[in-house]
């Protein structure tokens, strides 16, 4: 009834007012990764499928009580697959293509010298390049993964705190050769996190710092970036910025950022941004100064994630125990939030990173928590019961679908690879306890990592389609040149079939698709679920019309954007 994800029971009375008892546990179930017990000091968690196995395995990045750490997910729980050589007192970990073989790779922010893992067909072996120089000691924060210069292969951004520079090291063919110097060294950053924020087709950084001003370093697509000063949080919450993620949460096609800030007067800040034509205005328009009961949230980690399927992305927030609270989810509702779940004080620790994945591969997210040694409690996993089996008269049918990329699974911009296809296959399985066929598939995309939806060309309204408790493996065929130039207000015939090229350097489109899948209504039963859109992890695809297949081309004549020109074919 409230769309947080479990069943609600109605009671109707005669010459009585009817009744609705509110079920409050939420959707999420919790389970260990690890024996109970076993506690690392986890300051970092990063999910991918490193063992190119099909599903999410977990990284954990461990302070000073152990080795870092990739767990395997399998069948019976998370087993222990791989333990660093030695204690890195680490503070980040991100999965990445770096040197473009496919496999995930892992970068390791440290107190010291920061690390790179090569992945050898699912075995983690040490990258020497690091020890080379580079300035790498800078007691590192936070690194991600990101393709800034367009050259095809993932750059490392390495967000430093105790008075050094943050970097950019410069990937080229699996060596970095030099590093961007971002400047303001008084800076103590502690989050990082790429995306395009000025839709400029090049990626942008997101700069949380501890001590001051958090910022956007705008990037010029030449190698330079420019910097925008974010606001600070409103009345009496701290600036202690650990935790930046942005996403479009209002929906209206740009960036918006939420920060996580620390202290006894910590809280969660969202912010929207405003492009007024010539320049970038910011707002702050929704803390957790505004929830009843105690503001004492010392927020450590904040992720964007849709776990209700619904289109827009809702909040996970992480904090330590021993504030009045527990982790949580906050549900986006079209402007606000709305608490929907909070973990039990049993298996609450000193929470220091959340992550969203879909671990079990049911098509929603789950939710991963590395806690520290304070209290000691072992990093857990949140497994939402949304989808998969529900026990209820007749489950719902639901979708997994995936992203059309050949580097192996994982968050943020952790392939190297642009997808370049005039038109594009994008594969699903969909699964029904009953063999139920879904009544309709309806794919959308989105051109904002999954704020703002439309229909994918090509694709249309797919109804009657086979489903199958193991899953039946389905497809559609993305009309991706032409919404790409349509998306961007390129001329462009579809009737014609004519792709008219225009003057154009590298340009690269972040793609997210959704699956909307509705049930049958004649086997639903008594009880019927929410409709639930599945998502891809986001990928980038090439907006440059080069591409050359079944459909003609014109000659190479330039037109711009808002011009016309006419071809006799």
């Amino acid at each position: 009834i409230d769309g947080d994800g479990d069943m609600e029971i109605s009671i109707g009375y005669w010459n009585n007012p009817s009744l609705i008892f509110d079920n409050t546990s939420g959707p999420f179930k919790s389970t260990s990764v690890g024996p109970e017990g076993d506690v690392h000091d986890t300051r970092s968690v990063a999910w991918g499928d490193y063992d190119d196995d099909g599903d999410l395995d977990l990284a954990l990045g461990n302070s000073n009580l152990g080795r870092n750490m990739v767990y395997e997910n399998t069948p019976s729980g998370f087993v222990l697959d791989w333990t660093a050589p030695l204690v890195e007192n680490t503070r980040s970990v991100a999965w990445g293509d770096f040197n473009g073989d496919g496999d995930l790779d892992l970068a390791v922010g440290n107190f010291q010298q920061n690390r790179i893992y090569i992945n050898n067909d699912g075995d983690l072996d040490l990258w020497p390049g690091f020890s080379e120089g580079l300035g790498t000691i800078g007691d590192t924060y936070a690194v991600a993964w990101g393709d800034y210069d367009g050259d095809q292969d993932l750059d490392l951004a390495a967000g430093n705190y105790d008075s050094k520079p943050n970097y950019i090291y410069i990937n080229r063919g699996g060596i970095f050769t030099q590093t961007v110097n971002l400047g303001l060294g008084s800076d103590k950053t502690t989050a990082l996190a790429w995306g395009d924020f000025d839709q400029d087709y090049d990626l942008d950084l997101l700069v949380g710092n501890q001590n001051g001003t958090n910022r956007i370093f705008v990037n010029s697509g030449s190698g330079s970036f420019s910097s925008l000063s974010l606001p600070a949080p409103a009345d009496s919450c701290s600036l202690d910025t650990r935790s930046v993620d942005w996403t479009d949460w209002d929906g209206d096609g740009d960036l918006d950022v939420v920060t996580g800030n620390a202290g006894v007067s910590g809280c969660v800040q969202v912010i929207v941004s405003h492009n007024t034509g010539s320049s970038w205005e910011f707002e702050t328009v929704w803390q957790t100064t505004v929830l009843p009961g105690s503001p004492d949230y010392d927020v450590r980690s904040v992720a964007w994630g849709d776990y209700d399927g619904d289109g827009d992305p809702d909040l996970a927030v992480g904090v330590p125990v021993g504030v009045g609270i527990n982790n949580f989810v906050l549900r986006n509702d079209a402007g606000g939030f709305t608490k929907v779940w909070s973990a039990t004080a049993s298996d609450s620790g000193g929470t220091r990173s959340v992550a969203w994945g879909d671990m079990d591969g049911d098509g929603d997210l789950d939710l991963a928590v590395g806690n520290s040694n304070s209290p000691a409690e072992p990093s857990r996993v949140y497994v939402n019961d949304w989808n998969g089996s529900t026990n209820t008269a007749n489950d719902p049918t639901y979708a997994v679908i995936y992203r059309p990329d050949y580097v192996e699974m994982a968050n943020f911009f952790s392939s190297h690879s642009v997808v370049g296809y005039s038109s594009l296959p994008i594969l699903y399985d969909l699964y029904d306890d009953e063999f139920d066929s879904a009544f309709q598939v309806v794919p959308q995309i989105s051109w904002d990592g999954g704020g703002n939806w439309e229909s994918a060309w090509g694709a249309g309204w797919i109804y009657d389609v086979p489903a199958s408790p193991s899953g039946v493996l389905n497809y559609f065929e993305w009309d991706a040149m032409g919404q790409l130039l349509n998306h961007q207000g390129i001329p462009f015939n579809p009737a014609l079939s004519v792709y008219v090229p225009f003057e154009q350097s590298y340009e690269e489109m972040d793609v997210v698709f959704r699956l909307v899948v509705w049930s049958n209504p004649e086997h639903g039963g008594l009880i019927q679920r929410p409709v639930y859109g599945s998502n891809t992890t986001q990928w980038r695809h090439d907006v440059r019309p080069e591409w050359d297949d079944s459909k003609m081309v014109v000659n190479p004549t330039v037109v711009h954007p808002g011009e016309t020109i006419e071809y006799t074919i």
